[in-house]
């Protein structure tokens, strides 16, 4: 208790010599007159302060350094959105909390003063988005050629994942989609033979269905068409036949 009174003389004294020094002299006189609480009462009511609280820390650099940091975004912020404020960012730091000057540029501006902008795009990130671009333009000459010219007005308003989103709804079609790759000889070669077996395998099983060949083989794949004609025929139509 005594070292709890001694502690409290002086942060009085301390007090008393910053608001009233007069009346520093006579801390003990008003110790023993009052409690803490009524001098406490006292304090509150003639200075507005607390002679027994205990004052924050002194920042440390690193509070220092990050307080100046956001000092320097609200400037940049103000030079942006008002100019006029600019000047006025340390007032506004000492009498509003980071968190009251966020929620104030918000509600004001729609924009938060402390947020990190992204970083400047990549030569990756740029080429990406180049050739998204051209794909986006040949899509829309493709689907809806009057878009084609706001191509950049698009990509600026929407994320790719919503551009995509409102291409497959609208168009049922993605225009980021990397088309395959042109069939090789090989490729044209094998179809071309898969389309001989089937034509075949239709006049044998369903003569109507040979002059279709080409549209069943483009709206199926060699899969499913064999499925389905295991299904419906119990044979298969690329199943070479043995040799007599």
């Amino acid at each position: 208790m005594a070292s709890d009174a001694a502690e409290k003389r002086a942060m009085l004294v301390n007090f008393y010599h910053q608001h009233n020094p007069e009346q520093a002299e006579h801390v003990d006189a008003i110790m023993q007159a009052h409690t803490m609480e009524g001098i406490r009462d006292d304090c509150m009511a003639q200075y507005n302060a607390d002679p027994f609280k205990v004052p924050p820390p002194p920042p440390t650099a690193a509070m220092a350094s990050d307080a100046e940091e956001k000092r320097v975004m609200l400037v940049n912020f103000y030079h942006q959105h008002n100019p006029e404020q600019a000047e006025h960012v340390d007032a506004i730091m000492q009498a509003h909390t980071m968190e009251g000057i966020r929620d104030d540029c918000m509600a004001r501006y729609n924009a938060d003063p402390f947020k990190v902008p992204p970083p400047p795009p990549t030569a990756a990130m740029a080429s990406d988005a180049a050739e998204k671009r051209v794909m986006l333009v040949n899509f829309y000459h493709q689907h809806n050629p009057d878009q084609a010219e706001q191509v950049d007005a698009i990509m600026q308003a929407h994320t790719m994942e919503g551009i995509r989103d409102a291409c497959v709804a609208r168009y049922n079609a993605d225009p980021f989609k990397v088309p395959p790759p042109p069939p090789t000889a090989a490729m044209a070669s094998d179809a071309a033979e898969k389309r001989a077996m089937l034509v075949n395998f239709y006049r044998k099983h369903n003569p109507d269905q040979a002059e279709q060949v080409d549209a069943i083989m483009q709206a199926h794949t060699m899969e499913g068409i064999r499925d389905a004609c295991v299904a419906r025929y119990h044979a298969d139509p690329f199943k070479l036949r043995p040799e007599i």
